[in-house]
């Protein structure tokens, strides 16, 4: 076990024990998962998977051509997102299962690697920054041209949190082999 100390320019010592996996409506998250996982048993760090849902009557109002189509509604909105949300945290409790992870703290011993699943619903850079200050260490995939919510996620992860983000381009155990 390593334990992964960075000195800031400022001379303090940053221990890295809170890693944060910022999971996006519809991107894939299991490459974040296994680099998460590989950081968190090294360091004896914790894995803190969040799931940000965006806020659907926002997003209504930003979208005229969504509000104005016929039978949809705020409510329906909400409840798809809930359910791409059910799904994301499914997989990841498979994932977590998987690699016998716990899902807290046992024995109240910090130095337990353990896994995660919160979420967040409302402005996404927000949120992620909020959650970033929070985190040691942030754990994301690339951007994906095609999800605008990535390209917002890696912008406010990189410019406005505050915290080293380490970005997951390659499949995790293909690149250690």
């Amino acid at each position: 076990v390593y334990t992964c100390k960075i000195t800031l320019a400022s001379g303090f010592i940053m221990t890295l024990r809170n890693l944060l996996v910022p999971i996006c409506r519809r991107a894939p998250f299991a490459r974040q998962l296994e680099a998460a996982l590989i950081w968190a048993r090294s360091l004896e760090a914790h894995i803190n998977a969040v799931y940000f849902r965006p806020d659907s009557a926002a997003t209504m109002s930003s979208i005229p051509a969504v509000a104005m189509a016929p039978g949809f509604t705020v409510d329906r909105l909400d409840r798809d997102d809930r359910a791409v949300e059910a799904a994301a945290q499914a997989k990841f409790e498979a994932w977590r299962q998987k690699n016998s992870l716990a899902s807290g703290v046992i024995h109240q011993s910090l130095s337990t690697t353990y896994a995660c699943w919160s979420n967040r619903a409302g402005y996404l850079e927000a949120n992620l920054v909020r959650c970033g200050r929070l985190s040691d260490l942030i754990v994301m995939n690339y951007p994906d041209p095609n999800l605008i919510a990535t390209e917002r996620a890696f912008d406010t992860a990189t410019f406005e949190t505050g915290r080293p983000t380490v970005f997951v381009r390659v499949w995790i155990r293909d690149s250690l082999a």
